[in-house]
Formats: C-alpha cells, sequence, structure tokens
C-alpha cells in the first residue's frame, strides 16, 4: 500500500508525522503551512534495534540511505559493524499547534478587531452628539452666581442646564439705550441652550435692565430692530429671543428692575472676541464695543457737570443748576449724530409772582457752538408753581450736534401764562 509522505521543504528529507524538527538539517517543520511536495513510497517500518547482546548481531535491512528516515553512522574500519542510528524524536515545541487551534486563534483575534473598531466608533458618536447641543445639569443659584460644572465657575444668573461646550466671557459693561441702562454681564456661546426654542449655534448674552420714569422706545419692531450683533465680516446678525417676553416686539415697560438674556444664532466657530454688540436702528445714535473685558464704553456714559447759576426771569428766581450730555432721554434714543443736553433748574416764585402754564419751558432756547440755536425737545416743570411757593424743579431738553461742547441758554422776551419778561437773559456754560 502507497502512502504520501511529507518531506522537509530546505533539505527533502522524508519526514515522519508528529516530527518538529528535520532530522536531515535540523531546522524546524511548519506544520501549519502547506508541504514543499509530496512524493509516494512504501510505507516504511523501522526495524526493531540491533541486539547486541548477540555475538553475531542482524544485520540491518538493506535501504536507500537517500530515502530512509535512518542515517547509519560510519565507523572507522575495523573498529566493527556499523552502529545505526534512529532519529530523536522532538517534543512539539509549543508554538507548533494544530491548524484548528490556529484557525480558532485568528478568529479570535478578527472579533477582538471588530469589538475594537466598534468601541472608538461608538466614543467619537457619543461625543459628537453631545456637542450638538446635550447638556448636563450643573449646580444653579435662581438668580445669580457662578456654575461650577466641569470644575469651572462660570455666572448662571437663573440659568437650569449647562451645555458641555460653552465658552463664557464675563464682561460687566454698563450703556445707557432710549433710557434703558443695560448691563452686560457676560456673553457665551454653545451650540444651543435648553431654553432656547431657536435651534443651532447660539451666541447669549446675560444682562440686567433698569429704565427710568418712561417706557423706552426701541423702534417699531421693539429688541429686535434694535439689537444686532457684527461678525468679523461685517455680516450684522439679528436678536432671535429674549427670555423676559413671548415675543421681541415692543420695549421694556418703565420703572422696571429684571435679569434677561439676548440670543443671536452665531456659529459657534466665531471668536468672541471678534464680535460686536450693536444697541440702536440706523437713524439713531448707535452703540457699539466689542465683546471683550477690555471694551471701553466711557465714551456712552452721560456726562454732567454743576452750573449753579441764578437767573432772574419772568418774575421768578431760576437756578441753572446742572447740566448734562446724554445719549437718550425721555424713553428715546438721540438721533443719529446727536445727543441730548438736558438742563435741571430750581424755580422759587415771589410774594407776588407766580405761573400757571406749563410750556413755560417752551419758550427756552440753548445755542450749541456760537452757530446752532435749537428748541426744546421736551419739557419737565411743574403745571403750577403758587405764589411764595419755593423748591420745585423741572428739566428741559435739548438735541444738539454730538460733537459741540459750549453752550449758551436763553431766555426769550415772554408774556404768558402769568410770566412775563421784556428783556432776553442768557447765561453760557461748558460740557467737556
Amino acid at each position: 500500500m502507497n502512502l504520501e509522505a511529507k518531506v522537509c521543504r530546505h533539505c527533502g528529507t522524508t519526514l515522519v508525522s508528529g516530527q518538529a524538527f528535520c532530522p536531515g538539517c535540523g531546522k524546524p517543520v511548519d506544520i501549519d503551512d502547506s508541504p514543499t511536495y509530496y512524493r509516494s513510497e512504501p510505507a516504511l517500518i523501522p526495524p526493531p534495534p540491533p541486539d547486541f547482546s548477540n555475538s553475531n548481531p542482524s544485520t540491518p535491512s538493506k535501504m536507500d540511505s537517500t530515502n530512509s528516515p535512518y542515517q547509519s553512522s560510519s565507523s572507522p574500519s575495523g573498529s566493527g559493524p556499523a552502529r545505526p542510528q534512529f532519529p530523536q524524536m522532538q517534543p512539539a515545541s509549543s508554538w507548533a499547534r494544530s491548524p484548528q487551534r490556529a484557525g480558532k486563534r485568528r478568529v479570535g483575534m478578527i472579533l477582538l478587531l471588530v469589538l475594537l473598531i466598534l468601541g472608538v466608533a461608538g466614543y467619537f458618536t457619543w461625543n459628537t452628539l453631545m456637542a450638538r447641543g446635550r447638556t448636563i445639569s450643573g449646580t444653579t443659584s435662581p438668580s445669580s452666581g457662578t456654575d461650577t460644572t466641569h470644575g469651572v465657575s462660570t455666572p448662571s444668573y437663573g440659568a437650569t442646564d449647562i451645555p458641555m461646550d460653552m465658552k463664557v466671557i464675563p464682561l460687566n459693561k454698563s450703556v445707557t439705550y432710549a433710557d434703558d441702562t443695560l448691563t452686560l454681564l457676560d456673553a457665551k456661546q454653545a451650540k444651543g441652550f435648553s431654553d432656547e426654542k431657536t435651534p443651532g449655534d447660539m451666541l447669549r448674552l446675560d444682562v440686567k435692565e433698569q429704565t427710568g420714569d418712561k417706557a423706552p422706545y426701541f423702534g417699531t419692531y421693539g429688541y429686535t430692530s434694535s439689537f444686532h450683533v457684527i461678525l468679523p465680516n461685517g455680516e450684522s446678525v439679528e436678536l432671535a429671543n429674549i427670555q423676559a417676553a413671548d415675543t421681541t416686539v415692543g420695549s421694556p415697560p418703565a420703572q422696571v428692575a429684571r435679569t434677561n438674556w439676548l440670543d443671536f444664532p452665531v456659529p459657534v466657530t466665531t471668536p468672541l472676541t471678534q464680535i460686536t454688540l450693536r444697541l440702536g436702528n440706523p437713524n439713531e445714535h448707535q452703540i457699539e464695543f466689542p465683546l471683550t473685558q477690555s471694551a471701553d464704553v466711557s465714551t456712552y456714559q452721560p456726562r454732567t457737570v454743576t452750573v449753579n447759576k441764578p437767573l432772574q426771569w419772568g418774575g421768578l428766581n431760576w437756578t441753572l443748576t446742572t447740566a448734562a450730555r446724554q445719549l437718550s432721554a425721555q424713553g428715546n434714543q438721540a438721533e443719529k449724530d446727536m445727543i441730548y443736553v438736558v438742563l435741571s433748574f430750581k424755580v422759587d416764585s415771589t410774594s407776588t409772582n407766580g405761573y400757571l402754564d406749563q410750556a413755560v419751558g417752551d419758550a427756552f432756547r440753548l445755542r450749541a457752538d456760537g452757530t446752532t440755536l435749537v428748541a426744546p425737545k421736551y419739557t419737565t416743570f411743574p403745571e403750577t408753581i403758587a405764589v411764595g411757593e419755593t423748591g420745585k424743579t423741572g428739566t428741559v431738553g435739548f438735541l444738539v450736534p454730538q460733537k459741540s461742547a459750549t453752550y449758551t441758554l436763553l431766555l426769550p422776551v415772554y408774556d404768558r401764562g402769568g410770566i412775563t419778561s421784556t428783556t432776553q437773559v442768557t447765561t453760557d456754560f461748558q460740557i467737556q
């Protein structure tokens, strides 16, 4: 019967099943690889070891030394018959395993690789979802304070959820627009806020508002028409939503103090420090400053000087107490390239004179920088001043060119409502 025998791929020596090393060349046998070639030959049964106890040892069967797995060593002449040497069987090394076990190992490695790929993909998918607006709850206060989520101190101002990817710049800048004093607390940037109805990237400005005696006028469309942010490329972005109202159409009421937030749809990739806040319509004296801690808003602050100049006019004793330059008055923002000059008076009547005409202030005139003569935009004098009454106060507001600094008040010849003056009275003052 012919058997198929495996041979060493290195030297061609016939191998016996289970051998780990070639008896011919001594190199390891690669069990997993296919043999280099096969050849058919009769199965060889190794002879039993010779019995050296006999005086006539048996002669081994003749075999082709080339094909036999047994190699006889030559003995020196005259040293006796050659002693056959049998190949020593080497135990299979730890790495020589059956093809079945190697296949299982490869399957295990493939499964491990698949699990690793799925784990990495899941990690990045989770981060992407979180970056798109998923939020976590943080420690907040109901009014103002700090949020300590993630170990970073950020203002909360009544927030309920803090987005993980939020960027914050504290600002604390105060300006007055249309008699609404706004304190800009901070600027926040995130991929959405839990209390914002408009989806997508959002810039949020946290503010405090304090309005005066008159309700501010924010234009036809309220906050939407008067509040914008300017991006680095010059694009103007309109307000999307505010906290303090269900709609952005309208203005805040008079004499209100509240916290508020203003949201603008701005990409989170836009650097906060390169964004500018703009308050006002194009036909108004606009307020602009960058969202940085170093922003200078001093040019938009009211400037007041003490005058305390007494005037005799119309039988009454007038004192011009203060004069102020400001951008808004009576709920209105000054027109473009203009400012308000607001004069405050104290009025004392004599024992024989008083007046009943509230419009007396309408007769006042103001000359700015020696050229422009303007009438008042508003007055706040009381309706009546009784004979002998003292300490009454009132104001007169004028709209003058923005760059003016020196002024002359004119009280004209007048005869109306119980006030008569046959001469014009003037006084000069400056607001630097």
